[in-house]
């Protein structure tokens, strides 16, 4: 495939411009693929940092560990680890469940191209200028060429483990100096990073999802008719208030308990508190749903990022979404 995302990483990395093209290559026309591809491009990403920073990997660790352990070496930043964490787990389910829409494989497509740039910058090229991303258009199928890169894939797999036992030999003769000024490009370039609204939200939807709330931007949406129904914990998105639309609305039956209000994580969060104080009073009726008046907002919590153990890093500046509950003590708790 000519002008693919990815060829910038063909020279230094071919095994990831290969993972990267054939994902990229069956977005629309067979996004199972491209979920599956990039999970192992997502490992090996995780895989190649491991041996250029001389990390200990034991037999078989698994990728949520690699990611826990280079999020604490402060090797990703929470962008980034937000951005492997839903290839993981999207993978994952791609692989066990048959699972991959287009548009979830198109927003981790572009996820992954983003990850890529900042993998060639610290770890190929300091000056490396990345290229404009080029949304992928629908193709025909062309076999000749899906075997060509299929082909090349198995060679490289088959070969990784060498290369990554010569990578760990090539850091011996770098100097400290180097290496630490590679760890500062890593928090410097991983700062540039920028998750778009859409790709936010997949987070966000992935996030409520794991914590048991039935999420689906694309589908679960006011506007597409979705409204709480008993027995069924949702997060409707763009609920309506008096005056705009709250990012989710949860719902615990037909009992609103709380509101979400999505933002990227370069805003600055504390900020918008009162906004999102504004839009709980702005709560109306649209149908049966119950709602406790008057909603007093004594408290709010901010959820970064899944570390270790499940637990989640102190408020910051700078957090990923953030919510408001109805203060009640028969309120369910979300997590």
């Amino acid at each position: 495939m000519e002008n693919s995302n990815f060829s910038f990483l063909k020279e230094h990395w071919p095994l990831l411009g290969n993972l990267g093209e054939t994902a990229e290559r069956n977005v629309y026309q067979d996004p199972n693929t491209t979920l599956i591809k990039l999970r192992l491009f997502g490992e090996t990403v995780t895989k190649f940092i491991y041996a250029l920073e001389e990390l200990n990997e034991p037999y078989e660790l698994k990728q949520v560990d690699r990611l826990n352990e280079l999020s604490r070496e402060e090797l990703l930043n929470n962008e980034l680890y937000e951005i492997l964490n839903m290839i993981r787990r999207k993978g994952n389910k791609a692989v066990h469940e048959g699972y991959g829409t287009p548009e979830e494989a198109s927003r981790l497509l572009h996820m992954s191209f983003q990850l890529s740039v900042w993998f060639m910058q610290v770890y190929g090229e300091w000056d490396f200028e990345a290229p404009a991303y080029i949304e992928p258009e629908t193709m025909q199928s062309n076999q000749r060429e899906t075997d060509q890169l299929e082909s090349v894939y198995k060679e490289k797999a088959e070969q990784l483990q060498e290369e990554l036992d010569k990578l760990r030999k090539q850091q011996l003769y770098k100097s400290e100096q180097e290496k630490a000024q590679r760890k500062a490009n890593a928090k410097q370039f991983g700062s540039i990073v920028n998750l778009g609204e859409a790709e936010t939200r997949l987070i966000i939807d992935e996030k409520l999802s794991h914590a048991g709330w039935e999420a689906d931007t694309d589908n679960l949406r006011f506007g597409n008719g979705t409204r709480p129904e008993k027995n069924r914990n949702m997060a409707i998105a763009e609920w309506p208030l008096g005056t705009g639309y709250a990012d989710y609305a949860l719902f615990v039956g037909l009992e609103l308990i709380g509101l979400v209000e999505a933002k990227k994580a370069s805003k600055d969060i504390p900020a918008d508190i009162e906004q999102a104080k504004i839009y709980a009073k702005q709560v109306t009726q649209h149908g049966d749903e119950i709602i406790h008046e008057p909603w007093e907002i004594i408290r709010y919590r901010f959820y970064l990022r899944q570390m270790a153990g499940n637990t989640c890093s102190k408020l910051s500046k700078n957090p990923v979404f953030g919510f408001l509950m109805r203060a009640s003590p028969q309120t369910t708790r979300v997590h």
